[in-house]
């Protein structure tokens, strides 16, 4: 019986000798150096920057500090709603105006196309196994560009998939 209640009380008393992992949480903020604190998607890319997709633009961050890009440095907008890295390591941003555009590790491009939703916010971004770019918009179906490894000033084809109805 006293083994008993002895293995009992070491079993019991077990957890409280272990100790738990701790973790370290930062919060970041305008204050900091971020555009805007409304922050609608994360990536990591490549060289391990962080880039933030906010009201204000998209900021990229290295762990330290935070650079801010928006229309002066080529966004189609400001607001960013989505942002996705394909597999060429290419950063798209969905803006909520319902604009587009490419980042291709040096220069951010505007993608013009009539079948870009106008006014309807861009929601995500999937890129399939064949290496096509979906969007997902806001009331307008889906848009697909075929080939997004293209210089899009030279040809971005895009395929508007409706909204089925019914």
């Amino acid at each position: 019986m006293l083994i008993r209640k002895v293995i009992q009380y070491v079993l019991l008393s077990f957890p409280f000798l272990l100790n738990a992992q701790t973790y370290h949480f930062a919060n970041y903020g305008v204050k900091d150096g971020l555009a805007q604190s409304n922050v609608s998607g994360i990536i990591q890319d490549s060289a391990g920057f962080f880039w933030l997709a906010t009201d204000g633009g998209v900021s990229r961050f290295d762990g330290k500090n935070f650079i801010n890009y928006t229309t002066e440095n080529g966004l189609a907008d400001n607001n960013v709603s989505a942002i996705f890295l394909d597999k060429n390591n290419h950063i798209w941003l969905g803006h909520e105006n319902g604009a587009l555009t490419k980042y291709d590790g040096k220069t951010f491009t505007q993608i013009k196309s009539r079948l870009l939703p106008k006014d309807k916010k861009i929601y995500g971004f999937f890129q399939d196994n064949s290496g096509s770019l979906w969007i997902s918009t806001l009331s307008a179906g889906a848009i697909k560009i075929m080939d997004p490894s293209r210089d899009p000033k030279k040809s971005c084809t895009l395929k508007f998939i409706p909204e089925e109805t019914g």
